[in-house]
Order: C-alpha cells, then sequence, then structure tokens
C-alpha cells in the first residue's frame, strides 16, 4: 500500500473483483490481506475462469486520488 500511495498509481495490468465477497473469499485463499476498494470503468475485460466475478485492465495504469 505504501508504494501505491508513494507512486500514485497502480501499474496495468489491474485485477479486480467485482464484489466485496469474492474479494474476501480471494484474500482468505491466498493470505492477502490487503483489499483496496476501487471504482473501476464500466467496459472493463472479464477474466476467465472466475466465475463471471473478475476483471482486468490491461492497458493503462489505474490513478489513485489519496
Amino acid at each position: 500500500m505504501d508504494k501505491y500511495r508513494r507512486v500514485g498509481f497502480i501499474k496495468a495490468p489491474i485485477r479486480a473483483w467485482k464484489n466485496i465477497q469474492s474479494a474476501e473469499k480471494f484474500s482468505i485463499q491466498t493470505g492477502r490481506q490487503i483489499i483496496i476498494r476501487l471504482k473501476f470503468p464500466n467496459n472493463v475485460e472479464q477474466l476467465e475462469g472466475h466465475g463471471g466475478n473478475a476483471v482486468v485492465i490491461k492497458d493503462k495504469p489505474f490513478i489513485l486520488y489519496l
């Protein structure tokens, strides 16, 4: 999280879950404890193999307004 604050963006590709329940399940399964809530555009690409619950932005960074 400190790195994101320092640089002001998240480098692409940026993968995300569509809802908090999926993010929490993934967090528990992987041990990744930080969940960042982001507002993604409506036209993001679906990630295959995640039950339609995961999306990705492949081509540009996500600017953080902290």
